[in-house]
């Protein structure tokens, strides 16, 4: 199970990047990091819990401070109102990575997008059977 804690430790690790050539950098940067209270309203916000959700399916390390930091991201965008829940379905549905301005670096597996996708979509049917 994923605590706050645990949420704040990851957000302080080390970010695996990838340069253009394809080389894997490692480097210590600051990265968005969520307080408890971003912790409870992304349990709140049904496509970052969605995201949480296909995150917490995957099996790979070391991508979890960069998870962390697109999902602290995508709440504070569509809390802003920057993003709306439409605009991320419509591009996940697509299989289309949301990128953010904070998070335009950084790259998530693929596997990641694709579990995205599917959990938005099994989300956006209940909706409907909700209804």
């Amino acid at each position: 199970k994923l605590t706050p804690r645990m949420w704040r430790d990851e957000a302080a690790a080390v970010v695996t990047m990838q340069t253009p050539h394809g080389h894997v950098a490692e480097r210590r940067r600051p990265i968005a990091i969520a307080t408890l209270d971003d912790f409870e309203r992304m349990m709140q916000t049904p496509v970052v819990f969605a995201f949480i959700s296909a995150y917490l399916e995957t099996e790979f390390s070391g991508e979890n401070a960069v998870f962390f930091h697109v999902a602290t991201s995508l709440l504070h965008a569509i809390e802003a109102g920057r993003l709306s829940d439409a605009t991320v379905i419509a591009r996940y549905a697509d299989d289309e990575f949301v990128r953010l301005g904070a998070t335009s670096q950084v790259n998530l597996p693929d596997t990641l997008a694709k579990r995205y996708s599917k959990s938005l979509k099994r989300w956006v049917k209940a909706q409907g059977a909700a209804r």
